[in-house]
């Protein structure tokens, strides 16, 4: 008989967990946008369109005002994709951005 309330309580954990996902993702994809805006730039889904790098490096770009060399403007395989992923990474720490779990 407990269990029915605690299902309950996890079921709205879990609802309220989705939405407040969807809130962040939001959120994220808005800031995204707001710094890729100057260059005509989009990103629709955060979760994919930083995939091959080219959007993450125009987003360094923005946000630090300095060139990223090196990055490959038209990735044409996955170790481009990574290796523009890599670039824009150490484009952030190097202009003293701490990156933490990534």
């Amino acid at each position: 008989m407990e269990s029915e309330p605690l299902n309950r309580q996890q079921s709205l954990n879990s609802r309220s967990h989705g939405e407040w996902l969807q809130i962040q993702k939001t959120t994220f994809t808005n800031w995204v946008n707001e710094g890729l805006r100057p260059r005509g730039i989009t990103v629709e889904d955060v979760r994919t369109d930083f995939a091959d790098g080219v959007k993450l490096v125009a987003l360094v770009e923005s946000l630090t005002r300095h060139r990223v060399p090196g990055h490959v403007s038209v990735p044409s395989n996955g170790i481009q994709k990574l290796q523009n992923i890599t670039i824009a990474l150490d484009a952030l720490t190097k202009d003293g951005v701490k990156l933490v779990n990534i």
